[in-house]
């Protein structure tokens, strides 16, 4: 064989190698927060997007203790226990008592 049909076949068995893997699938949660205002988290896997106050961020998860969940970036933190989550801005608490819309 030549070295183009190597590179080939080798890209046909990477891909058919992938082809078993597949991604979470995302999941969308509104929320109410206490001061009338509330924001959109879509989590897929160890990654969530967070769509507030007409931006949206990527967010990357976090350790966290049993029963809660933690994401982050550069600029904004999401920290959810059970039903309720806080979200930070630069630190500052931005949103409070945030409750799941079912």
């Amino acid at each position: 064989m030549n070295k183009k049909t190597l590179l080939v076949l080798a890209a046909v068995l990477a891909i058919q190698g992938c082809a078993g893997l597949v991604a979470p699938e995302p999941r969308t949660t509104n929320y109410a927060c206490a001061d009338g205002k509330g924001f959109s988290l879509i989590v897929a896997g160890d990654a969530a997007t967070i769509a507030i106050d007409g931006m949206s961020f990527r967010l990357d998860a976090e350790a966290a203790a049993a029963g809660e969940a933690n994401y982050s970036c550069s600029m904004l933190r999401l920290t959810k226990r059970g039903d309720v989550a806080q979200v930070e801005m630069d630190g500052r608490v931005h949103r409070d008592r945030c409750i799941e819309v079912r």
